[in-house]
């Protein structure tokens, strides 16, 4: 492409491209215009441009696996082949109990698992004999040598156990009520003792008496017995 350049650009020192005044500027062979020159991977083709960008919008885009987030100590958060292939927990299983104490007197309700009958300890509720409650967990723990079972109430009042050790049990689960032996059959109450009878003894025969009982008369003395 050629060009023809003002007198302004005649000042210019060792330009062999830039013209005397009047003269045409010979272009250099080896210099391209920009806009002749193509630009690879672009079509100017409006019909393909516009058929990529319809290909690129129904392609599915490519979604990166998460990343384990990062702890407080920097050590990634993995989860256990073993944990992620065990099941869910499954809901507590409820159990029936009835309150079945050796001494038949009421218990206090504990406010958490123990056996203390501190004050502090105490719920401010109170089970009656042959009471029937529900458990919603049951504990193991060993209390002056032996297992107890300590039972935590469904209604949410606090907690009771199953037995006193060395004293005997507190409660037991419904379905084992008939391995319970059957209550001793009161004993017949004592009449009252009754004094052995008493032998009537005969009244004396009082001086002045005959032995019907009627009063003799009395006998003076006549004159002659007195002579």
């Amino acid at each position: 492409m050629a060009f023809v350049c003002g007198p302004e650009c005649c000042n210019a020192n060792n330009d062999d491209t830039v013209p005397v005044a009047g003269k045409p500027v010979q272009a250099d062979p080896t210099r391209e215009a920009v806009e002749d020159r193509p630009v690879k991977g672009i079509e100017t083709s409006t019909g393909t441009a516009a058929a990529a960008v319809k290909e690129a919008a129904a392609a599915p885009p490519k979604l990166e696996p998460p990343k384990a987030l990062p702890t407080a100590e920097g050590t990634p958060i993995t989860q256990s082949p073993a944990l992620a292939a065990s099941p869910a927990p499954t809901p507590t299983k409820i159990t029936t109990w009835v309150y079945k104490p050796f001494n038949d007197k009421v218990i206090d309700i504990r406010r958490r698992a123990t056996l203390s009958v501190d004050k502090e300890e105490k719920a401010g509720f109170r089970m009656a004999p042959d009471e029937v409650f529900e458990v919603s967990e049951e504990v193991k723990a060993t209390e002056e040598g032996e297992e107890v079972l300590f039972l935590k109430l469904a209604d949410g009042r606090g907690w009771v156990f199953d037995k006193r050790p060395r004293k005997g049990m507190m409660c037991i689960r419904q379905e084992d009520l008939h391995k319970l032996p059957p209550p001793a059959a009161p004993a017949p109450a004592l009449a009252p003792a009754q004094a052995p009878p008493q032998q009537q003894e005969a009244p004396a025969t009082a001086q002045g008496e005959t032995q019907e009982g009627s009063p003799a008369d009395p006998v003076e003395p006549s004159k002659k017995d007195k002579g």
